[in-house]
């Protein structure tokens, strides 16, 4: 897979400043129908909220990366490419950048370069050791712990700057990570398109202890967490626990024709599709009330205030959209949403 380089800073300075389409604030938004959020006329594919109670501060379209200052949208000096962005929560202006080959790939692919940013994307440097690895998540307490996927789990306990493998699976490829207190939250999906949630104590991040499974199920896409809190969203719907994972419950009830009963139900050419035709592909707890849960699914948004028993579309969002993300921002009461076509805002009802 190739690398695009990051572009010289003098191409960035030429572009002008832009400004968002949407109020990010709370107030009400300009995309009621579905408008995409635009840069300089280009659709936004991305945003970065590193904090639910602030707005987006970095925005992707398919040619730039830019940073919010002010009310503007400035650009950086980085090039959009096939890589993977996390910003830290704590210091957004460090960020991380990297990617994995296909998994499945039998033919040895070229080294994705990882790298990290300490100035909001201005500049990089590439991290010697780190190739191949997709940042997925930073530990909340300890800042410089941080999770990544190189199929298997990578550990860097020094903040990007080295990297070791902790482990990897014949059958499973780790695809998300949630740091809950001091446990970590792994989804891996089989190379059959099962899923299974793995716990892992990282209580000392130098020595993890790979604790238990916690679920093992059908084509899974999507996990949050919250103290005590975990749901997981797949093809068969919504698995919620109460209790750290001991114990669940599924949810479909308002989600039959978005979701499958079972995943042994489904013609075998369905079940192997690249882009699945049915399915939960992200999931949310609202930041300050986990009885509400947001549900992206492959055709629309649909909102639970019931603590996952039963869902309902939000027609604020096209009921036909493919919905690939779900960020807060503004406290809560805005949503990013981010479609194929694009990134829409729209107000948390």
């Amino acid at each position: 897979m190739a690398v695009v380089l990051v572009l010289a800073g003098c191409e960035a300075s030429e572009r002008r400043i832009a400004t968002e389409t949407a109020a990010p604030h709370g107030t009400p938004t300009h995309t009621p129908s579905g408008d995409l959020l635009r840069i300089e006329d280009d659709p936004v594919r991305t945003v970065y909220v590193p904090s639910s109670d602030g707005p987006a501060r970095y925005a992707l379209t398919d040619s730039w990366l830019y940073r919010r200052e002010s009310n503007d949208w400035v650009p950086t000096n980085t090039a959009a490419d096939e890589r993977a962005i996390l910003v830290d929560p704590a210091r957004p202006e460090r960020l991380l950048r990297g990617n994995h080959p296909a998994c499945s790939d039998e033919i040895e692919a070229d080294p994705i370069t990882f790298s990290k940013s300490t100035d909001g994307g201005n500049t990089w440097r590439a991290i010697p050791g780190g190739d191949n690895i997709r940042p997925m998540a930073i530990d909340p307490a300890l800042g410089d712990v941080i999770y990544g996927s190189d199929c298997g789990l990578a550990i860097s306990t020094d903040a990007g700057e080295s990297w070791r493998a902790y482990y990897r699976s014949r059958d499973h490829t780790v695809v998300d990570a949630v740091v809950v207190d001091e446990r970590l939250l792994v989804l891996e999906v089989s190379i059959t398109g099962r899923g299974r949630l793995r716990e892992i104590n990282v209580t000392v991040p130098e020595d993890p202890e790979l604790d238990k499974v916690l679920i093992e199920t059908g084509a899974v896409f999507d996990l949050d967490a919250r103290p005590d809190r975990i749901v997981v969203g797949g093809m068969e719907g919504i698995a919620l626990s109460v209790d750290n994972g001991e114990t669940w419950t599924r949810s479909r009830a308002g989600l039959e024709d978005v979701t499958v009963e079972s995943l042994d139900s489904l013609p075998p050419e369905e079940s192997e599709e690249p882009q699945p035709t049915l399915g939960v592909l992200a999931v949310r707890f609202h930041p300050l009330n986990t009885q509400r849960i947001l549900a992206g699914t492959v055709r629309g948004l649909y909102i639970s205030q019931d603590a996952g028993l039963t869902w309902d579309a939000y027609s604020r969002v096209p009921l036909d959209a493919r919905v690939l993300d779900i960020q807060f921002a503004a406290g809560g009461n805005d949503i990013y949403v981010t479609t194929p076509e694009g990134v829409l805002i729209v107000p948390n009802p």
